[in-house]
């Protein structure tokens, strides 16, 4: 008996971590992305907005 029942615990443990890492992972991604492209858009805009002499002067 004791064997069946280390024997079933890592048996179930694997399979919900397999589906478990790869939904933070897709929405890891997704995140990110996002998060970066508004992250550097917001900062250019604000910099714009504040120094605009900058932007012109290359």
């Amino acid at each position: 008996m004791a064997d069946d029942a280390p024997v079933q615990v890592p048996t179930p443990e694997p399979t919900p971590s397999e589906p478990a890492q790869e939904a933070p992972a897709a929405v890891e991604m997704p995140v990110p992305a996002p998060v970066e492209a508004t992250a550097p858009e917001t900062a250019a805009s604000a910099q714009n907005s504040v120094e605009p002499t900058q932007t012109a002067q290359p």
